[in-house]
């Protein structure tokens, strides 16, 4: 089972993926080799690369070999940020969507959609994308939309919501959904 956390960019989801520590948890460091691979942002070759990443995780997924992961992100960011940056047009992003969807990659595969803002914005300076807080307004339509199809789609994905409002509130609410996935 792969527990995807997804949502825009500073709305908590590291602060809800600690929440799991116990368990398996993995943010592939694409940062890092974005750099070090000399990847631009607007190239299609990063789309590629990104989505090449999660579709092998997911056919992993499918195929038995993963038994219990939490991911920071996951194959929605990838077609988010893509249209963001215009290595792909939303059609085609949609157009690849479905093509997972229909290869049945989303088998044993459940999302936590977080939404909110983090209010403490010290320690804002992550990576090259923090530029995206511009385009928040776009990032959060982008997420309703890929998202939206899931939930609409007839893949049959788990996708709960959750507003990270960074407090004990939240944390309640985590282990609500804890038990109902039944994470370990």
């Amino acid at each position: 089972m792969i527990y995807l956390i997804e949502g825009a960019r500073n709305s908590g989801k590291t602060f809800i993926t600690s929440f799991f520590k116990e368990s398996k948890d993995y943010k592939f460091p694409f940062t890092r080799w974005f750099g070090d691979l000399g990847y631009n942002d607007e190239k299609k070759e990063t789309h590629d690369f990104a989505l090449g990443k999660e579709i092998m995780l997911l056919d992993l997924n499918k195929k038995g070999f993963i038994e219990e992961m939490i991911c920071d992100r996951g194959i929605i960011t990838v077609f988010v940020w893509a249209v963001l940056s215009g290595r792909i047009s939303e059609q085609r992003a949609l157009e690849e969507l479905n093509l997972v969807i229909k290869d049945g990659l989303f088998d044993n595969v459940k999302i936590l959609w977080v939404k909110g803002k983090n209010p403490d914005q010290t320690s804002r300076n992550k990576d090259f994308w923090d530029r995206r807080e511009q385009e928040r307004e776009k990032e959060h339509l982008l997420f309703n939309s890929f998202l939206g199809k899931l939930k609409g789609d007839s893949a049959h994905i788990d996708i709960k919501e959750i507003e990270n409002t960074f407090d004990e509130q939240v944390k309640s609410r985590l282990e609500e959904i804890k038990n109902v996935w039944n994470i370990n």
